[in-house]
Parts: structure tokens; sequence; C-alpha cells
């Protein structure tokens, strides 16, 4: 008689979690038949039209979650090979990890960011944030992930244009790059840099048009909204440095909010935003 062991049902149990959950939303969940350490690909489709962005997807499964859960954090450890780690933070689309807890048949995801450290060991444990599930808010914080991963390739491909233009406007220096024939030509000669020591920044981008958009809105120039907000950002981590909060009151000094530390604002702002981007959707 043929036995199949439970570690290939929760597999399977797994795999039709992520299948069903995403075709929901529109998105094509693709199996991958060869095993190299992902199991999906995930393509994202908006309105029923397809885009260019795209997810792999590792998929676990565990019947005892409880033995992946940090006390302290309250945040699931999952453990993952180093050498594994290693290739999901240097592919160039998005990674990302889900973890499948039979007992409540709820989905875990960990988007796997670049800047993720590796220690020299076999294994390092993935940390899940519990709060990143199928959830419909949970989804707008992993498609948002997976946006943004596009938009920053983005950025680096108009970066380079960007460099290009500034130089030529602000130095006089015509500099011929070619990245797909690997050419990069440029006159020769010295930089004397500034003797006050000034600066120039530009910004480009998501984070540029977020700043023009921000100080159109207010009636700022964009330098001063800039100056202003790093000011007041300042200001509040200091605040958190000396033991304070961060309290928002009404007009007659009712307390409306407390934040006890940073991380606590950040969430709460994230959705917030993620919420606000939502209702404007409908």
């Amino acid at each position: 008689m043929a036995w199949r062991p439970r570690s290939h049902v929760i597999e399977d149990l797994a795999a039709a979690k992520i299948s069903a959950e995403l075709s929901k939303l529109g998105w094509v969940v693709e199996a991958i038949d060869k095993d190299y350490g992902e199991d999906f690909i995930v393509t994202i489709f908006e309105n029923g039209a397809k885009t260019e962005k795209f997810f792999y997807v590792q998929s676990k499964a565990t019947d005892a979650i409880e033995n992946y859960i940090d006390v302290k954090s309250g945040c699931i450890m999952y453990p993952v090979v180093r050498d594994r780690l290693s290739y999901w933070t240097n592919c160039l689309a998005p990674v990302v990890l889900m973890v499948f807890d039979t007992s409540t048949e709820n989905m875990y995801w960990s988007y796997i960011e670049k800047k993720q450290a590796i220690p020299d060991r076999k294994k390092i444990k993935i940390k899940t944030d519990m709060r990143n599930d199928f959830s419909k808010l949970g989804i707008k914080r992993l498609r948002d992930l997976i946006f943004r991963r596009f938009e920053e390739l983005k950025s680096q491909e108009d970066g380079a244009e960007v460099v290009i233009d500034v130089l030529a406007k602000s130095l006089g220096l015509n500099i011929t790059y070619e990245p797909q024939g690997g050419v990069l030509i440029i006159p020769r000669g010295t930089f004397k840099p500034d003797p006050e020591g000034e600066q120039m920044a530009v910004l480009f981008g998501p984070l540029g048009a977020q700043l023009e958009k921000a100080s159109r809105e207010i009636g700022m120039l964009p330098e001063r909204y800039l100056l202003e907000s790093l000011e007041t950002y300042h200001r509040i981590l200091e605040s958190y440095r000396n033991g304070g909060a961060l309290v928002f009151r009404d007009k007659d000094g009712k307390l409306i909010r407390e934040f006890k530390t940073m991380s606590e604002f950040q969430r709460y702002a994230e959705e917030k935003r993620l919420l606000g981007e939502k209702t404007s959707e409908k």
C-alpha cells in the first residue's frame, strides 16, 4: 500500500490556498515545475489588464505554527537555507516567502528585502509579521511592495539619464552612456568642488513626484517642503530618543491618539495610506 506523507498533504493545501486567493484578485498563478527554490510565479493584473509586475513565491506549510512564533516580537521566524536567501536577495524580481498554518488555514507572507542581512551560518530565520496575511489590507501591502520594487528598477534606469542631464547643465560635461553596449565616454579633466562646500540635490522618480504633488497641494515650494519635513521628522526622532511620545490632540486639547514608538506610528501611517488608496479606487 502506498503511503502519502503528511508533509506532501499540507504542501498541496498551501498551494491550493495561494492559487485560490490570488486568483480571486485576477492575478495569474503558475506553478514552476522544476524545484530550484521557488514554487510559483505570480503575474499581477489590474482591472483585467496584464501588468509587467510579477513575483516568485516559495511556499511552506506547517501543522505547528506555534513552533515558529517568536514570543518577544509575535512574528513568525521561519528558517531557510543561507544559500537560498543569498540567491533571493540577488534576484532582480521580488521573491515572497509564504507560510501556511493548517490549524487556522491562514497564509502569512514575507517579502524578501534586498537589504536583508545574511549571517554566516547554514540557516537564517525569515521574520514574518503576522499582519502580512491574505486579508484585504495584507494583500494591499504585498501589492504595494511589489510595485515599489519595479518602481525602484525604473528609477535606477531613469537615474542615469538624470545624472547625465544634470552634469551637462550644471558643469557642462557632455557624457555618453550606453548601458546595453557597455560604453561610457567622459571628458578628460578634473572637477573643483565649491570652496563653500555647497551642494545641490536633485530628486526624481517616485520620490520627486510625491514631493512635487505634496508641495503643490499645500502651496509650498518643494525645497521648503522637503526641509520642513526633514526637520519635523528629526524632532519626532529626538522625542522618542528622550522617552517621549507622539501625541495628536483636537482643537480643545482632547487626546485623539498617542504613539509610544516610532514603529507604531509608521505602521499606523502605512495602514492609513493603504486604506486611503483603497477608498480612492472605489
